[in-house]
């Protein structure tokens, strides 16, 4: 039996085979650290991961995830023994190191900044901008820090590996002990090789499986680099699931749909603003003066305020796909699975108007559009292409919209118009002329004593030309019988969230996800209908999230389908007041 083995050995060591895998044992080493410092950190970061506070419990995670890494590093190890030639050797070599690198500075940076790991509704996010919108975001929110560290992991990798690759060379030279690092690196081979092979052959396709259910791929077998694999296929699959749907939306099946009594010469107008959190706006108890028109506007009543709103998720995909569909956080199917409360509102005998000042397309698909385009006639204020002029010179307010709004004419009964503004999302100081800039750092009521004054100042500055444009929309249905509704999609963290104390943007977090909810009658609507007046102002203090703004609006409208349940109305006394408001966005989950 030695003597086979031997005669085996010395069969495959004449091709160099075993050779290079001894010589180049340093690519795996190099990827298990990395792969262990990156398991380790999401283990200890990654917000609800680990089922049990305890030592033990921690170390067979690791463990078991460590052990669904010996595929990919089995794998890179085979890889790159197999070329003969140096020179496509280094190529090999230097492409999956240059892999193992970004997926590692990838992951940490999420871990980092948002708590949170790779997953595909952080790539359908990403798709669904695009690299101007991108760029802003990144100049708002980047900084050095969060890449401190994965930098720092991966020299002491490169360095262990550099150990590595110097104990193999002398190994190498000793004639003496060739035939033993010979078989010592044949059975660490068949080992990995091995392990790959069960690993392959029972977990992977309930790994696939939780990705595809759950947004996100952690269970007790997942590697970094599965993270990647998995979700790069779950978010291809939802693409083509969403474009296919795409062009079936429209013809969604409603039910018995019935219209109990459709609002005659009255505008239902929808302004959904950006980024924008209560606790910044004045009439929301902020110091500084920055909503004067919404505070002119509740002082005379017309104007209702909603004290207890929360977004469904921390970014716009996410929430607005559940505000403007039938589907909620409850639902067991995704958002194109629904219909739009635009479609549901054309199919009821509203004309809809949709118009926009954000972009019409993404960097590979954008949900908005999907929803938009089943509206009557959709217009895009400042039309602009995926990577779109915005320049310092070549901005694109809000009060762009003015201009496409479809108001009151004689030949209409009634009518919905959706606006979709950009409100306060980053950079915040583009999103204000220099005719709005009238607040500086020194009027802030906390001072942090860096740059972080003037990005919050920035921001106030934003709410205060957002209270314009609102009011500017409000004027023009003003005069006629309008229900108008105004929300954001979202909120912000600015710097207070003391975990990440030098961030500012999007986040799974109570500063972003609180926001303002308005609700305004026309003097003349409310004086034809004061019992629709008291019953917005009697569900004003209710806790609510706004992912059932679609089903209250139909049913406040008298409009019926197979989706209507009375107690998913907020408007309506039936309303579940117990209902709970549990967040689930791109891999964490918060209630409020």
């Amino acid at each position: 039996m030695n003597h086979k083995l031997t005669d085996l050995i010395s069969i495959i060591s004449k091709s160099g085979y075993i050779s290079r895998l001894r010589d180049r044992l340093w690519v795996p080493f190099f990827i298990l650290v990395l792969q262990g410092m990156l398991t380790y950190h999401f283990l200890v970061q990654g917000e609800g991961f680990l089922a049990q506070n305890t030592v033990l419990s921690s170390v067979i995670i690791f463990a078991k995830c460590m052990f669904r890494a010996t595929l990919w590093i089995s794998l890179a190890w085979w890889l790159v023994a197999l070329p003969q030639r140096k020179g496509l050797y280094r190529v090999l070599a230097s492409l999956l190191l240059l892999l193992v690198v970004v997926v590692h500075l990838l992951e940490s940076f999420l871990l980092n900044v948002y708590g949170m790991c790779f997953s595909h509704p952080v790539l359908l996010v990403l798709a669904g901008t695009n690299s101007q919108e991108a760029q802003e975001y990144w100049n708002s929110t980047f900084s050095l820090l969060p890449f401190l560290r994965p930098c720092i992991e991966i020299v002491v990798a490169g360095l262990l590996a550099f150990v590595v690759v110097r104990v193999t060379q002398k190994h190498s030279y000793a004639t003496s002990s060739l035939r033993r690092s010979q078989v010592a690196v044949l059975g660490l081979y068949g080992l990995s090789l091995l392990l790959s092979l069960i690993i392959l052959a029972v977990p992977t396709p309930r790994t696939y499986e939780w990705v595809m259910q759950f947004g996100t791929a952690f269970d007790q077998t997942i590697s970094p680099f599965d993270r990647v694999v998995w979700n790069s296929i779950g978010f291809v699959h939802e693409k083509h699931k969403i474009e296919d749907a795409a062009r079936k939306m429209h013809q969604l099946d409603l039910g018995n749909l019935q219209v109990k009594q459709k609002r005659d010469d009255t505008a239902i107008v929808i302004i959904i603003g950006e980024t924008l959190r209560r606790d910044y706006l004045h009439c929301y108890g902020y110091p500084l003066s920055n909503t004067p028109h919404m505070d002119s506007l509740l002082a005379t009543g017309d104007m209702i305020k909603y004290t207890d709103v929360i977004s469904p998720a921390g970014n716009t995909i996410e929430s607005l796909t559940k505000v403007l569909t039938m589907q909620q956080n409850e639902s067991p199917k995704p958002w194109y699975e629904y219909p739009t409360l635009g479609l549901i509102l054309s199919r009821a005998g509203y004309p809809v108007y949709w118009v926009s000042n954000q972009e019409s397309t993404g960097a590979l698909i954008q949900p908005l559009s999907i929803i938009a385009s089943l509206s009557d006639k959709v217009a895009y204020a400042n039309a602009r292409s995926i990577d779109g002029d915005r320049s310092e010179t070549s901005r694109y307010y809000d009060e762009g919209v003015l201009k496409d709004l479809h108001v009151q004419q004689p030949s209409d009964s009634s009518f919905v118009q959706f606006v979709h503004l950009e409100g306060s999302h980053p950079e915040y100081y583009r999103r204000f002329p220099d005719s709005f800039k009238r607040f500086s750092p020194k009027d802030l009521p906390v001072f942090l004593g860096d740059e972080r004054d003037q990005i919050r100042a920035d921001y106030v500055n934003s709410v205060y030309y957002n209270d314009y444009v609102i009011d500017e929309i409000i004027r023009r249905y003003s005069k006629g019988k309008a229900l108008i509704f105004y929300f954001s999609d979202h909120g912000e963290v600015l710097y207070d969230d003391p975990n990440q104390p030098h961030y500012a943007g999007h986040a799974v977090h109570p500063a972003g996800l609180s926001i303002p909810f308005f609700v305004y009658l026309t003097p003349q609507l409310r004086k034809d209908e004061p019992q629709l007046y008291e019953q917005m102002q009697q569900c004003r203090d209710l806790r609510i999230m706004n992912d059932l703004f679609t089903p209250s609006l139909c049913d406040l409208l008298g409009i019926q389908t197979k989706y209507t349940q009375p107690e998913n109305n907020f408007f309506s006394p039936t309303y579940n007041k117990q209902r709970r408001r549990i967040i689930k966005s791109l891999g964490k989950t918060l209630e409020m």
